[in-house]
């Protein structure tokens, strides 16, 4: 906000406004009155120049973190007690770039661990869950082509999809053409994800508008991407009308193939179909893909059946090269195959039929740009995507998709859930999750990410249900016992966790997990009572792993014995330097015992090796705020709510930043 106010400017803006009457007047009584009246004139003039440098020099100071913070978007997603954890919300992470252009305002913010970009606020890339998307763009279209030698970009990004399509081996020159200088500049801070893709052989960069290159360039290509910002952005919904795909068709080689980024979220019905339609009269052999929590991509070609090209993505989606671009998006090289492919939601049948009987954007009749902003104010709901999966429910499935379909099992379902969850899709990945434990009922991992993801998806309760009901159909079923602990202790039933953990004990006596389950059950209770004796017999009977020791050193942080805590995670840490459960409980010690460097780098240690965790970052805000640096303090409690909204611990550490700042 401006450092004086709108009062402050309202002020100046009089008294510019009196000294220019004054300067008016003198200007025209001058030749009247004489030498009188052109001294106040000379004298007017320069107060008023005096005014225009004062405020030319003391300028409005915008605050940075709120302006890229993408209020007008996210904030009906802030669960605030009040105004003041709002406004810490939206400031919440550390600013790494901030950048106003012609084209764009384009920041660069690193909270919890995540980098995101954002165009105007909001955010356009990360190395978290738009990771799986931006892959996707530069590796999809690359597969269904038969030889894709030349490849072009429209939006740089995070530089990750052109980096994604050059990694896989198949593309031999790319052109990147990107709007905006700063997002150019601000690419480089995904480095590490992007392997530096704009100074590689082979890549142009291009520093200008994607739709005049398409029509004014004379080179051809095998493969468009096109990755623009949303279409309720100022002037982006030209890159969603039939003459720009008209433009991307006639730069296209034979069996060329164009894939266009879409959504489905923030987007009425009748403009999405608009979008689909738009692009299935310019490519009418096209198909439909969903992507993470509410990504579409619309891949067409200039080629006929493009239903065909996609048994391409089954031959070559399990090379080494591909495997190598995907697997940090949990693509595993066994499962690719499924996990590609059921993505599909449709080919040219389901697109025109979704989009019959809607208007087509034109550049003369762009109805988008002004339709579009409507719909994203407020939270997002997922009717488009229901009515997308719909499309191919009880549709003739193209032959490849089929195959891998069917031949789907438990390990395939719990890999795709897996690639879903860490996409923040949390609602597909329930059902992945699901489908798996249908099959596979003992499945460890896919029972735990169902919970994981149901609690990303806010289904806590409808999981705790199905899992109570799964526990209720096998008797000796372990593992889901297991499972229903962890849920039953996330919603604070310690004695109905307790039991389920207990029992699975019983039924697989020799399983250390369910004995590390009810460990930590007792340690999120502070029962150390009880914690003490089970960490030693986990200790005794399973001495390679780590959590036995873990909840060893838990229950002697309990008791009060701080330095053999201490000493205890130490020995851990020294054994397995990335167990960050361990560095918090350090950290914790130190603090308890006043040894302030050892539980600084703790929890920072902590925090580096899971970000995630925000017990971690409120811990570290604790910690600065008994050290009275208040500012640290209330960074770090930011942090925290933005990772748990439901910390109380966290805002209460806020409350207490405040009042002690005001007290001063």
């Amino acid at each position: 906000m401006p450092r004086f106010g709108l009062h402050g400017t309202f002020v100046g803006i009089v008294r510019l406004g009196t000294i220019g009457g004054v300067m008016l007047a003198a200007a025209v009584l001058a030749p009247r009155t004489g030498r009188t009246v052109r001294g106040l004139a000379v004298i007017g003039g320069m107060t008023m120049g005096g005014g225009l440098l004062a405020l030319l020099f003391d300028v409005p100071h915008w605050d940075r973190n709120l302006l890229s913070s993408g209020a007008y978007k996210y904030a009906p997603y802030i669960h605030a007690g009040d105004v003041a954890d709002f406004e810490a919300s939206l400031r919440a992470g550390r600013l790494e770039y901030y950048k106003e252009g012609a084209a764009a305002t384009v920041s660069v913010r690193r909270l919890g661990g995540t980098l995101a970009l954002a165009i105007d606020g909001k955010i356009d890339a990360s190395n978290a869950g738009d990771m799986l998307t931006e892959r996707l763009l530069g590796v999809l279209p690359v597969l269904l082509h038969a030889d894709p030698q030349d490849l072009c970009v429209i939006g740089l990004g995070s530089g990750v999809t052109v980096a994604s399509a050059l990694a896989t081996g198949l593309v031999r020159h790319a052109d990147v053409v990107e709007i905006s200088p700063e997002v150019v500049e601000a690419s480089a801070f995904f480095s590490k994800e992007n392997g530096g893709v704009l100074r590689a052989p082979g890549v142009r960069l291009i520093v200008g508008d994607g739709r005049s290159h398409l029509q004014l360039t004379n080179r051809r290509y095998d493969v468009i991407v096109s990755e623009p910002s949303n279409p309720w952005m100022a002037g982006v919904a030209a890159l969603f009308t039939r003459e720009f795909f008209e433009a991307a068709r006639a730069r296209l080689t034979h069996d060329g193939v164009l894939c266009q980024w879409a959504h489905t979220y923030d987007m009425s019905d009748g403009d999405l179909r608009s979008i689909v339609r738009t692009f299935g009269s310019v490519f009418p052999e096209s198909t439909m893909w969903r992507v993470g929590d509410g990504d579409l991509l619309l891949i067409g070609t200039t080629g006929t059946n493009i239903e065909g090209r996609l048994v391409n993505i089954v031959e070559r989606s399990r090379r080494e090269s591909i495997a190598g671009v995907l697997a940090d998006v949990a693509v595993e090289r066994a499962t690719a195959p499924f996990q590609l492919l059921s993505l599909f939601a449709g080919g040219p049948a389901e697109i025109a039929r979704y989009g019959d009987g809607a208007p087509i954007q034109a550049d003369d009749r762009m109805a988008l740009e002004f339709t579009a902003p409507r719909s994203i104010y407020g939270r997002s709901k997922d009717t488009n995507g229901t009515t997308i999966r719909q499309l191919t429910a009880d549709a003739r499935l193209p032959a490849a998709v089929t195959a891998v379909l069917h031949g789907a099992d438990a390990r395939s379902w719990t890999a795709l859930g897996t690639m879903d969850l860490k996409a923040q899709a949390y609602g597909a990945a329930y059902e992945g999750f699901r489908r798996a434990v249908a099959l596979d009922a003992h499945d460890a991992a896919a029972l735990q990410g169902a919970s994981d993801a149901a609690a990303g998806a806010n289904r806590q309760a409808e999981c705790r249900s199905w899992l109570e009901g799964l526990a209720a159909g096998d008797s000796a079923n372990a593992a889901v016992r297991v499972e229903l602990s962890r849920v039953r202790a996330a919603a604070g039933d310690y004695d109905g966790a307790i039991a389920a953990a207990s029992e699975a004990r019983r039924l697989q006596p020799g399983d250390p997990r369910a004995a590390e389950q009810l460990a930590s059950v007792f340690a999120d209770m502070g029962d150390a009572a009880h914690l003490g004796p089970l960490a030693d017999a986990l200790v005794a009977e399973y001495p390679a792993r780590d959590d036995g020791r873990y909840y060893e050193a838990t229950a002697l942080f309990l008791h009060g014995r701080l330095a053999e805590a201490a000493d205890r995670a130490r020995r851990l840490l020294a054994a397995n330097p990335r167990y960050a459960k361990a560095q918090n409980l350090l950290g914790l010690a130190c603090a308890n015992t006043g040894r302030r460097e050892c539980a600084q780098a703790a929890f920072e240690a902590s925090i580096r090796l899971n970000p995630r965790d925000a017990s971690a970052y409120t811990n570290l805000g604790v910690f600065h705020l008994e050290g009275a640096n208040a500012a640290a303090a209330a960074d770090y409690f930011a942090e925290a709510l933005a990772l748990d909204p439901g910390s109380a611990a966290a805002r209460d550490g806020l409350r207490q930043v405040r009042a002690a700042v005001g007290s001063r």
